[in-house]
């Protein structure tokens, strides 16, 4: 009896949860965004449920969104404006808050695992003269190092599908129109002596539904407000099983700063993916990708994944392999609860705000996950200063937080939040079933990146 006992409480500390990118997710193709989740889920859990280590879990979870043709990871990824594929991936684990990233890859087909090795690596070697072993590797050099790791490189073709060659087709269509309309605008614009008019009696400056269908629908409403609901939130520790809450801004979003409200719309982006304005409908992979767990010591680890922004540059190095981007991750400590965070959405929006890192801190902070999470949205997100100019700001996470109690089980709570159009995800407890999936989405009524939602489970004894 005891040992079963035993075996029940173990079960009670796994934990892991994923998402497949925030973004726009049709109606369509939920129950296939749905259904890959859960398959990440159930790749991870098997993993903890054998003993093996929290990174090991979320590298394996970050492996089955990469090897998907839903997801913007991994094979089949966005292609530079010089059609190829480059990746960004990390790992970082809550233990030592280690972390190791790829970034700019090409031709590793799980970028993510290459990442873990480099975590591992950190981890078990002593390089000789007193070294310091990398955490991050780039361009050339983390392929060469991923080859000598044993790991199968294939010609960056190969990582391109039919989907992705066909989109690449598309936007290059649209970027050569782009630029035609915006070369005879500023001839028009340009009075009979060659100057470039500035009023707005000389040229009208706004925004085209021909220029990469850009529309000025992206500028905020004055007067939006969001508020805190606390009552919502309090019931969510005095129950003591699995709860959940969500909540939305009433009137579509925060009241922003004037600057915010007042920039041009024109060159933001609307709601999708990670800075490239697109058909959304028409094009089904979304933004970075990420896992969360917690192993059986209770130990917690954090992976995304991304293969970036469509036409990007050539060596732009997104969020999913910068520290305190992409992931974050960090054990549970005396009196201080342990998190771990993913994040996705629009990668400069991610990166100025050190989002996964600003997520943790507000987590461990706040009296519970969902307050926290509630804070960073709101105070450091959608008001940060970090932002000023930018009109649609776009990002989602996914965080776990585990608390110690008095209990030999932890309390674990599972949140997230977006203030893109929707995101996937999915999460599963070791004592759990079967996943929960779904596709979270902004209330009706809700403007992309001005507004949030945000929903949480809690796991307590």
């Amino acid at each position: 009896m005891a040992d079963s006992s035993h075996e029940n409480d173990f079960s009670k500390t796994l934990f892991v949860a994923v998402h497949a990118g925030a973004g726009f997710h049709s109606e369509e193709k939920s129950a296939e965004y749905k259904d890959l989740c859960k398959k990440a889920c159930l790749q991870a859990m098997c993993l903890l449920k054998k003993k093996k280590p929290a990174p090991e879990a979320v590298t394996a979870a970050v492996s089955v969104l990469e090897d998907s043709d839903l997801s913007n990871a991994g094979r089949g990824s966005n292609l530079t404006i010089t059609g190829c594929v480059e990746c960004d991936a990390s790992v970082m684990e809550g233990c030592s808050c280690m972390f190791g990233a790829m970034g700019c890859v090409s031709g590793v087909v799980n970028p993510v695992q290459v990442a873990c090795r480099l975590l591992q690596f950190q981890q078990n070697c002593s390089l000789s003269l007193g070294r310091v072993p990398p955490s991050v590797l780039v361009g050339t050099g983390a392929t060469d190092w991923a080859k000598q790791q044993g790991f199968s490189c294939e010609d960056h073709q190969k990582l391109i599908t039919g989907n992705s060659n066909r989109m690449y087709k598309k936007y290059m269509r649209k970027l050569e129109r782009a630029e035609r309309l915006s070369t005879a605008k500023k001839a028009r614009c340009t009075d009979d002596n060659g100057a470039f008019a500035t009023s707005e009696s000389q040229c009208t400056h706004g925004s085209s539904p021909d220029l990469l269908n850009f529309s000025t629908s992206l500028t905020s409403t004055p007067g939006e407000t969001c508020s805190h609901r606390d009552r919502t939130i309090s019931s969510l520790r005095t129950d003591s099983k699995t709860s959940e809450v969500t909540l939305s801004s009433d009137d579509g979003g925060l009241d922003l700063d004037k600057d915010h409200r007042e920039c041009d719309a024109v060159g933001e982006q609307k709601g999708g993916r990670d800075g490239m304005v697109d058909d959304l409908h028409e094009n089904p992979a979304q933004d970075t990708v990420g896992a969360v767990c917690v192993d059986w010591e209770g130990n917690v680890s954090a992976a995304v994944s991304s293969g970036g922004i469509w036409l990007k540059t050539p060596g732009r190095l997104g969020p999913a392999a910068m520290y305190g981007a992409g992931c974050w991750a960090q054990n549970a400590g005396k009196g201080v609860p342990g998190v771990a965070v993913v994040t996705s959405g629009c990668g400069e929006h991610v990166m100025r705000t050190s989002l996964a890192k600003t997520c943790a801190d507000c987590l461990v902070n706040a009296e519970d996950a969902t307050e926290g999470l509630h804070t960073c949205f709101s105070q450091h997100f959608l008001e940060s200063r970090l932002l000023s100019g930018v009109c649609s700001r776009l990002a989602g996470a996914v965080a776990v937080r585990i608390t110690h109690t008095q209990h030999s089980v932890p309390d674990v709570e599972v949140c997230w939040g977006h203030t893109t159009d929707s995101m996937a995800l999915g999460y599963l407890r070791g004592d759990g079933q079967k996943p929960k999936t779904l596709i979270s989405r902004l209330s009706e009524g809700c403007r992309a990146g001005s507004s949030f939602t945000m929903s949480s489970a809690v796991f307590s004894h």
